[in-house]
């Protein structure tokens, strides 16, 4: 996942964008990511976009437009370490 360090809190560049919508892609279906978009206050539906990878690509424009990349970066980071245990267990 993306480091919350390394990415600007409210605007990321280009090559953090893609790396982020990639890493979501990789790590979540879209059923994880309906769960993700309630869980952070989202309306999955109201994202533009068809299939997965538009959805995810909405979803970080969304949270960028309003100063917010940060939460979503930290509810990933937070899911990361969720997988992470549970694969350990």
């Amino acid at each position: 996942m993306v480091d919350a360090e390394s990415a600007d809190m409210s605007k990321l560049i280009p090559n953090q964008r893609n790396a982020l919508r990639t890493n979501i892609v990789d790590h979540f279906g879209v059923e994880e990511l309906k769960t993700l978009c309630f869980d952070l206050g989202v309306k999955f539906d109201n994202l533009a976009g068809e299939g997965l990878d538009a959805k995810v690509a909405a979803l970080i424009v969304w949270f960028e437009e309003r100063d917010r990349t940060f939460e979503l970066i930290e509810k990933l980071r937070i899911a990361d370490k969720t997988e992470r245990l549970q694969a350990a267990v």
